[in-house]
């Protein structure tokens, strides 16, 4: 869901760049910011926003829900998956890359570097 959300203000946000109602820009050379007077750039915003809170409270409430203790049940009734989380946070160009498993660090940051690309491309082509 809080991908879901967190694509769905990526979009708007590029809609609003292509119909002149966004303007996304970077303060101090690396802290993005978006610019809109209209209902579209907060939307936008408030989609992005939903999405990252939605991933964070998600992840929390993952994390203990595996700590709690497991009962032991009949035969045949297998233990859940332990939930993995990561994320990456990048200051300038540095990226500080974190997560419960290499895995799950993986895929953040493979899940970042596309996102970056996806901007790239559209700053060029625009």
């Amino acid at each position: 869901m809080g991908l879901a959300l967190l694509v769905a203000g990526f979009l708007a946000t590029v809609l609003g760049v292509l119909t002149g109602d966004v303007r996304v820009g970077l303060a101090l050379f690396f802290i993005p910011y978006l610019q809109s007077s209209t209902w579209l750039g907060g939307m936008a915003i408030l989609l992005m926003f939903a999405g990252i809170a939605t991933l964070v409270l998600d992840g929390l409430f993952g994390m203990s829900q595996a700590h709690q203790v497991k009962e032991v049940g009949p035969e045949g009734s297998g233990d859940r998956p332990k939930p993995e989380i990561g994320g990456v946070l990048l200051i300038g160009p540095i990226p500080i890359v974190f997560g419960s498993s290499n895995r799950a660090a993986l895929l953040a940051l493979i899940a970042v570097a596309l996102l970056v690309m996806a901007l790239m491309l559209a700053f060029l082509f625009l």
